[in-house]
């Protein structure tokens, strides 16, 4: 039977983990927060092990005076730096060039605003930006990445050539990779996207909604000190769908969506890049469309036996076509 054990020479191991947070507001006009964490790499607990120095700070503001304009933003700055003796060479590009004594240092920054343009009667207004930078000396890279997003909808009066309410809302996000190592270029992205959506109430016969959407990605490279990119996809489409009620007890559903996918080769020299388009491109077009006939016995008659009687009748058609290898101006 065991019922002690004792060891000596027991290895330890001293770290801290610190945090603090505080936070100020005035009620009914302003909120501001922030808070500050630090973890030592040789902090040490059961489900927590880590092996870099951690260091981050967080901010947020918030303003609500103008009810019709409310603001806010938000800012976080972080440091990792990893001990040289926790650093995995072999994933590590520019250990080669870095002195023994030096250490793994990654550090990211990133702030964001959003605001909002509420005013009775007014389409309203939504828009947010947000912008982040990333350097890693390890990876001998700096990411960068900006994306501004925008929204405007607006209930129109019930007349009969304009749609009933509409939104549109577009996003740009670009990304720039830029690196130290050496015979390496630096590269880039930019996400473009356009989304709509029209509902038109009509008649009391016939209400339908457009939804059409557009977006295209590009690929960028550094040539002669300049960012160029040229176009990679592009998809363009939409949807229709609405109800037809041509009497009390018939009623027509019905959808209709197209979309046109473009794939860009990829480019094999510099001249596309300057002129921002490849030679040779990949159409995918495809689209459907719906027919539903839902019929309720109950509308037509009330006899109770057939009263929870409902039939459903629906058809659905799909077309599409691929054309592989055609010239960057065919549509």
């Amino acid at each position: 039977l065991l019922n002690d054990i004792y060891v000596s020479d027991v290895k330890k191991e001293v770290g801290f983990a610190k945090k603090a947070q505080a936070g100020l507001e005035l009620p009914g006009w302003w909120k501001l927060s922030g808070s500050i964490r630090k973890i030592d790499s040789d902090f040490h607990s059961l489900s927590f092990n880590p092996t870099s120095n951690q260091t981050t700070w967080n901010g947020n503001l918030s303003i609500t005076k103008l009810k019709w304009l409310p603001v806010s933003g938000s800012i976080q700055k972080s440091i990792t730096v990893t001990p040289r003796e926790n650093i995995n060479l072999s994933q590590a590009p520019m250990a080669q060039y870095l002195s023994f004594w030096d250490e793994g240092k990654v550090e990211s920054l990133s702030y964001s605003g959003k605001a909002q343009l509420k005013i009775r009667r007014l389409p309203q207004i939504s828009g947010d930006y947000s912008h982040s930078i990333t350097s890693a000396s390890l990876q001998g890279k700096v990411d960068i990445s900006d994306k501004i997003h925008g929204k405007i909808s607006y209930t129109l009066p019930n007349l009969l050539i304009l749609p009933r309410s509409f939104s549109i809302d577009g996003t740009r996000q670009t990304t720039e990779t830029q690196y130290s190592l050496p015979n390496s270029t630096d590269t880039g992205n930019i996400t473009e996207s356009l989304n709509g959506s029209f509902s038109f109430p009509g008649l009391k016969l016939l209400n339908f909604t457009v939804t059409p959407k557009y977006s295209r990605q590009k690929i960028g490279k550094k040539i002669d000190d300049e960012l160029l990119h040229v176009l990679q996809k592009q998809t363009l489409g939409g949807t229709v769908s609405g109800n037809l009620k041509l009497i009390k007890w018939l009623g027509i559903r019905f959808s209709y969506q197209a979309n046109v996918d473009e794939n860009y080769n990829a480019p094999s020299s510099t001249r596309h890049y300057h002129e921002g388009i490849t030679d040779l491109k990949d159409i995918n077009r495809n689209s459907s469309a719906d027919l539903s006939f839902p019929l309720n016995f109950r509308s037509i008659f009330n006899f109770s036996p057939t009263n929870s009687l409902n039939l459903n009748y629906s058809i659905k058609i799909t077309d599409g076509d691929i054309y592989k290898n055609v010239a960057s101006d065919f549509y």
